[in-house]
């Protein structure tokens, strides 16, 4: 009850976050880079942090930046939550679909 809870509220506020945002914004590159972040942990993966460091540089605006880092740390607490509700195959598959992202994107860390 307290992930459906939690999944209604993240979804609620996601939305509430997106109004006002720049058109550049994209909600979705804020909840990967928190789903990647919340991932490190409890998937035993280390994220590559100049990868990041590039990515965010190339694709967030500095006029945007703190902003964005904002909206991904509030997100990154709530993914943290919702994978300490799971476990077994479900956390292995998120686990493992977090690891093609991180490779794809040049994030993981060797």
């Amino acid at each position: 009850m307290r992930f459906v809870l939690v999944l209604i509220f993240s979804m609620i506020t996601t939305q509430a976050m997106a109004e006002g945002r720049p058109a550049s914004y994209k909600d979705d590159e804020a909840k990967t880079v928190a789903i990647m972040l919340a991932s490190e942990e409890p998937c035993g993966i280390t994220i590559y942090s100049e990868g990041m460091f590039a990515w965010f540089e190339e694709r967030i605006p500095a006029d945007q930046a703190v902003e964005f880092l904002h909206n991904v740390n509030y997100l990154t607490r709530i993914e943290t939550y919702k994978l300490n509700e799971v476990a077994g195959a479900q956390r292995e598959l998120h686990c493992r679909a977090v690891l093609v992202q991180l490779k794809e994107a040049g994030w993981l860390a060797e």
